[in-house]
């Protein structure tokens, strides 16, 4: 772990410690952390250790995913903020040896600063000649972006993996969401093939979950 960077020295940011198990993570937070200012993403949300739980439960399978396809896994967060669980799966599958590529994004420029502190603070010290994990600007649009198309190039193709935390509490964001998530999986979506979304919420809005549950199923 790093001290935290010059830019996130004044009263407006700390160094959090989280501990997940037996690892442990300094998260640079931001206090100013709102959905009104737009910087949702500068706070950890309380699902983003749910999802890490979740991924941890999913390792095993992350490892035959990998066996099956011969290549590293490729991984994308949507609405990343701190990048707790895409640092999180970093740093387990680096520990058990399976190769994965992993991008986190977030739409705004605040919460990418950030999320690209957090990733190199905690994942810097890991050495691994098979595994990738980086940052990228991404916003939830309803067709396919230039953002999406480099953000897949950046991995070598299709995502396998599909997660996003903490990201359905607004109606109108529902459908970009959901869509951003089936375009990232590309050939890798659909009943028969092998792609996942995986969302972890807390329960905010009813009728921004009443949406997901008729869209998504």
């Amino acid at each position: 772990m790093t001290s935290v960077p010059s830019q996130y020295t004044d009263s407006s940011y700390h160094a959090r410690l989280i501990e997940l198990g037996s690892v442990k993570f300094q998260l640079f937070v931001g206090e100013a952390a709102t959905v009104e200012l737009g910087k949702s993403g500068l706070k950890l949300w309380p699902a983003a250790k749910t999802m890490c739980r979740y991924l941890e439960s999913e390792l095993q399978k992350i490892a035959e995913l990998k066996r099956s396809l011969g290549r590293p896994i490729r991984i994308l967060e949507l609405g990343a903020g701190l990048g707790l669980p895409s640092i999180y799966l970093y740093t387990r599958a680096v520990q058990e040896g399976i190769p994965v590529r992993i991008l986190a994004t977030d739409s705004s420029d605040a919460s990418n600063q950030l999320l690209d502190a957090n990733i190199k603070s905690n994942t810097s010290c890991l050495q691994s000649n098979n595994s990738i994990i980086g940052c990228h600007t991404l916003k939830w649009v309803s067709d396919v972006s230039a953002e999406l198309m480099s953000a897949k190039e950046q991995v070598g193709g299709d995502f396998d993996i599909v997660m996003a935390s903490d990201a359905v509490y607004m109606t109108r964001s529902i459908r970009p969401l959901l869509y951003t998530a089936v375009a990232a999986l590309g050939a890798n979506a659909g009943i028969e093939s092998h792609g996942k979304i995986a969302l972890a919420y807390e329960t905010r809005a009813l009728e921004a979950e009443d949406m997901l549950i008729q869209v998504f199923y």
